[in-house]
Parts: C-alpha cells; sequence; structure tokens
C-alpha cells in the first residue's frame, strides 16, 4: 500500500477527507459527566479498584479534504490522522472476508445501490503518532484490525449490547450521536449508561491487555469495549463488516 507512504495515501483514500485526530483540552467525568479544562498533556488517568472517577481524553475529529493539509497536520504537528483504504484494495478485502465469514451471506456490492446485498463493509487507515489514545468505545461492525508498522496497546473489556444496531462513542467530544447510540443500546441493554464503560451495566469480566505489533493480526467483535493507545508510531488497517440486521429487513 504505497510502501504505507502517508502522503500517498491521503491522495488515493477512496474517502471525500482525511480526518485528522485533535486531542481536546476538555476531559469529561465518566461518573457525571461533567466537563473540565485541562492544560495538561490528556491522558486518561487509569482507576483502581472500584474507583470510576476518573478522566479521559476527549476527540475532535477535523476533515481536511486537501491531502497535503492532512499530510503536514500529520507530520509536521503530530497529529493522527484515519481514513478509507484506496478502492481496489478496500473492495478486494471487504469481498473476500465476507465470502470468507458468512457475513451478509458473503454478499458484496461495492457501489452500495443493490438493495438484495446483505453484506458491507470498509476499510479504514489509521496513522498513529506516539502516545495518541483512542478511549473507551465501542463498535457496531465485526472488525479485524492489522498491524503494518509500529504497535499499538489494546485494552477489551466484554460488552452487554448483543447485536448493536450503534456503537458507543464517548471519546468524541461532539455530544450530537448521544441520544440515538443510547436509545439504541437500551433495546439490548435497558441499564445501559452512555460513557460508564465501567460499570457493571455496561461491561463485563476483566480487561484484557493486547500489544499489537507489526505484522498481528486482532479480531474484536461488535459490542466490545475497547481502548487504543499507540506506542510505536505506524500504520494500521481496520476491516470492519457488517451484515444486514433485522431492523433493516
Amino acid at each position: 500500500m504505497f510502501g504505507l507512504d502517508a502522503k500517498s495515501i491521503f491522495s488515493e483514500t477512496s474517502s471525500d477527507s482525511v480526518f485528522v485526530w485533535l486531542t481536546d483540552n476538555t476531559s469529561t467525568d465518566k461518573t457525571t459527566g461533567s466537563t473540565s479544562s485541562s492544560q495538561s498533556t490528556q491522558k486518561s488517568k487509569e482507576p483502581t479498584g472500584n474507583d470510576t472517577s476518573h478522566s479521559i481524553p476527549l476527540i475532535r475529529s477535523v476533515e481536511i479534504p486537501d491531502p497535503d493539509t492532512a499530510f503536514a497536520l500529520h507530520t509536521t504537528a503530530g497529529h493522527a490522522t484515519y481514513c478509507r483504504a484506496p478502492p481496489e484494495l478496500e473492495q478486494r478485502l471487504v469481498s473476500t472476508m465476507l465470502r470468507e465469514t458468512g457475513l451478509g451471506c458473503g454478499q458484496y456490492d461495492p457501489s452500495g445501490t443493490s438493495a438484495i446485498s446483505m453484506g458491507r463493509g470498509e476499510v479504514e487507515v489509521f496513522i498513529g503518532t506516539a502516545g495518541h489514545t483512542t478511549g473507551w468505545h465501542t463498535d457496531f461492525q465485526e472488525n479485524f484490525t492489522i498491524q503494518l508498522s509500529g504497535s499499538k496497546k489494546w485494552t477489551l473489556r466484554q460488552g452487554t449490547v448483543q447485536y448493536p444496531l450503534r456503537g458507543c462513542t464517548p471519546h468524541y467530544a461532539s455530544p450530537e450521536t448521544v441520544e440515538s447510540q443510547l436509545k439504541a443500546a437500551r433495546l439490548s441493554n435497558p441499564t445501559f449508561q452512555f460513557d460508564q464503560h465501567h460499570l457493571d451495566t455496561n461491561g463485563f469480566g476483566d480487561e484484557e491487555e493486547v500489544l499489537l505489533e507489526t505484522g498481528d493480526t486482532l479480531y474484536f467483535p461488535a459490542g466490545m469495549w475497547h481502548k487504543v493507545e499507540t506506542v510505536e508510531p505506524g500504520v494500521s488497517i481496520n476491516i470492519s463488516l457488517m451484515g444486514m440486521n433485522y431492523a433493516t429487513l
């Protein structure tokens, strides 16, 4: 994939824009939902014992349509980025993975116009910078992550929402999606609380840590809580797969 050259990846993405992550100086209390400002380095404080009042860093995602500007923000300002993979790579990986896993009965229409295709998917390219942390969240897709260079530490915990219709993204500073995510989660778990992954209402079991190094692959299912920290800068791709759900049918 262009020798993992960031500028080429940005230029050939199938996205309309490259998304640049900016860490906010506002942190959110996981228990109360209140916010506070801080000029200190935005790293989440890990809880000890039953402490659930630790803060998490918030992320703002800025869409940059010009690949040269995105490249400058990544290389000069040190911001982490993500974008869709080039269309040739995305279509090949998604079609193969849907067929091999059986999701969506292995059907795939890359144009997205077919009313009868039961499988969907996309491939995102993440280019991490040292110390960048994506806070706790869940996805509604089945995910396969491949670390192409560098390394990342993943922390995982089982979620309580089965067959999620939406993800849960409290790591973003923007609150627009809270209502829709909360309503969708409560269809499966009526006691679900947004932004409180660590409580028994939202997750169960122990936290597990996995260090992904170059060449490693990780599967994590829909609805699993995860937090990701870039240990060594590098490139990873995430293959997100979705089968048609009953709500759509």
